[in-house]
């Protein structure tokens, strides 16, 4: 179904899609300086079905995956924040950033973090419950943001957002949300991907790997 003929159910299947699209992203903890990218096998039903080929470390160590001749390469999904160290008193600013992205039309992450040694604020008081900030490329009438949740006892942070017909799909570089964290007991704890979901505006499912972050609490 093209979304130029009835957009408002499209745009409800393809965000049905990306809760329904299922894959695993686990990485190993590595530091911010040296994070290491793992490549994500996606579980999809057959009719969309995007096989991962696999991807073997390159000669230099520097972490970057070697993609075979003749595939596209993966989009990326990486935390990048100015600084390892949190402090108590100083909010540190995380992003979420894809890089490489090819027709994405909707995005879906899910973050895990030790929540005794972390802690997440909430980007907008004024509405009810807790949430990051969405990136300006689905705000602005240009997408709609589906799910978006923090829970500070689980340590989990959730955001789903996808683009609104007529907009073109997103490539190369884009920050998907961000997030500010305090330290509240000294420790280093990994923010990982526990999942990592993107697709095209056909809900066709998009290659991706990722890369988890650790931080420094000193409160």
């Amino acid at each position: 179904m093209a979304l130029t003929k009835r957009p408002a159910l499209t745009i409800a299947v393809l965000v049905l899609s990306l809760f329904l699209v299922s894959c695993a992203t686990y990485e190993t903890a590595t530091p911010i300086v040296t994070a290491k990218a793992t490549a994500s096998p996606w579980a999809t039903p057959a009719a969309i079905a995007t096989p991962v080929a696999p991807t073997r470390q390159s000669p230099s160590g520097s972490g970057t995956p070697t993609v075979q001749v003749g595939e596209r390469a993966p989009a990326r999904a990486s935390l990048a924040a100015l600084s390892s160290s949190v402090s108590g008193s100083s909010p540190l600013t995380v992003d979420i950033v894809l890089d490489d992205v090819v027709d994405l039309y909707g995005a879906e992450v899910h973050l895990t973090f030790d929540p005794a040694i972390l802690q997440v604020q909430d980007a907008d008081s004024s509405t009810p419950g807790e949430q990051i900030a969405p990136g300006e490329e689905f705000s602005k009438g240009r997408g709609f943001v589906a799910l978006n949740r923090f829970d500070n006892n689980r340590g989990t942070i959730d955001l789903a957002a996808t683009l609104v017909n007529p907009a073109e799909p997103l490539q190369g570089r884009l920050v998907l949300g961000s997030f500010s964290v305090v330290g509240v007991k000294a420790g280093d704890t990994d923010v990982r991907f526990a999942r990592v979901l993107l697709a095209d505006r056909n809900a066709n499912a998009l290659r991706v790997i990722s890369e988890s972050i650790t931080l420094s609490a000193k409160p």
